[in-house]
């Protein structure tokens, strides 16, 4: 087959969606000729053809105005798209430039397209919060209202030249849309790399002064809500711990992490917090087989691989009741994060019950969140909808 997927990052890229995309056009290149459609930003300096690792990638120049709407070469992509002896086109995120550069010519694709949703946070907007500051606060009520056109009028009535969706599970946030709006719909859970099923082969000592530690690996944003993290690891009782953050680099709410623990160690007492970046994800099995906990505290996640990625290495997870963490076996939901500290403390104390749940979040992970796992299952959703679509001969 000839599968094309459209995303707005890729490699060299490490966030969530480009690696998610990543490690299924790689799976899927093994035996099939696989490319990327991708965006690059006027300021970068990556090429405009390129391969790697058996997958070709074509970069286009594209960019969000002021006001949100995309610009750049939106021909070139949509001539891209439309001229590529393709079998199937996979587009990559409801929300994302290379998606909206494509939208006014979906019904002139003449292959299958199949949505990979990865959640639609759009819905999720609400108006007139109140932000950090007055922009942000404008901001934000811009967005719901920009959102509720693009889903309720500009996305919606595109939906009907999908062919499939593809969601991260029955609970993410544009699961139900999807449903709703696209005639056949299935389910790819994400998964983790194979080295966190594999023996730790990289060593990598934190520097914790000996002290037993509790970890959480997320980019340092206000919607990973750290700070009430730290909050409560301070209220915990087990003062023989340390909390370790590692993030991929640090950014202004990082210092304001620190302003925090400052604030905490004068209310609660001096306590041992670590905060890391630029870390070698190389390192990160040794790392969690070293810790006792993983903890997240976000305030919205669809589907946290990191939290797969603590599975898979036996580590007992405490979670805020976001994405799909009701739904995952090896840890601990908390429906409000004040109660966090109880869960820490209550896990902490009971070393049985923390190998119970880490030895059945290393199975779920093993049967379910591999990456061949993944790969394979979505080679065959490919096959199915190409064979739904021969047989109602509308391609």
């Amino acid at each position: 087959m000839k599968i094309l997927f459209v995303s707005e990052s890729y490699y060299p890229y490490q966030s969530g969606v480009p690696m998610v995309v990543k490690y299924l056009a790689e799976g899927l290149a093994v035996d099939n000729e696989v490319t990327v459609a991708t965006s690059i930003s006027p300021t970068e300096e990556l090429p405009v053809g390129d391969e790697y690792n058996g997958v070709h990638i074509r970069r286009f120049l594209l960019w969000h105005n002021i006001a949100k709407r995309v610009k750049g070469d939106l021909l070139g992509i949509r001539s891209f798209v439309l001229n590529g002896s393709f079998d199937v086109v996979i587009i990559e995120c409801g929300q994302a430039m290379t998606t909206d550069a494509l939208l006014p010519i979906m019904s002139q694709i003449k292959v299958p397209c199949i949505l990979h949703a990865h959640g639609l946070s759009g819905l999720l907007c609400k108006p007139f919060g109140l932000k950090s500051d007055f922009k942000h606060t404008i901001g934000g009520t811009y967005n719901w209202l920009r959102m509720q056109i693009y889903y309720g009028y500009t996305f919606k009535r595109q939906c009907k030249y999908f062919a499939a969706s593809i969601s991260l599970t029955d609970c993410d946030s544009g699961f139900d849309y999807v449903t709703k709006n696209i005639q056949s719909n299935y389910v790819l859970c994400n998964a983790a790399d194979d080295a966190f099923f594999e023996k730790a082969e990289e060593q990598y000592e934190l520097p914790t002064d000996g002290r037993p530690y509790l970890i959480s690996i997320a980019n340092y944003t206000v919607v990973k809500n750290q700070i009430e993290m730290m909050r409560q690891f301070y209220k915990s009782k087990h003062k023989e711990y340390a909390l370790v953050m590692i993030g991929s680099k640090k950014t202004p709410y990082y210092y304001e992490l620190q302003k925090a623990k400052a604030k905490f160690d004068r209310q609660y007492g001096e306590r041992s917090v670590f905060m890391f970046t630029g870390i070698d994800r190389k390192y990160f099995p040794y790392i969690l087989d070293k810790a006792s906990a993983y903890l997240v505290s976000s305030t919205h996640e669809e589907f946290s691989i990191s939290v797969i990625e603590a599975m898979a290495r036996s580590l007992p997870f405490i979670s805020t009741n976001v994405g799909n963490a009701h739904q995952l076996p090896g840890g601990i939901v908390v429906d409000d994060i004040r109660d966090m500290h109880l869960t820490i403390d209550a896990m902490l104390g009971n070393d049985k019950e923390r190998a119970r749940l880490g030895k059945e979040g290393k199975q779920y992970a093993f049967e379910n969140c591999c990456r061949r796992t993944a790969v394979k299952k979505m080679e065959s959703i490919i096959h199915k909808v190409l064979q739904q679509q021969v047989k109602s001969n509308k391609y």
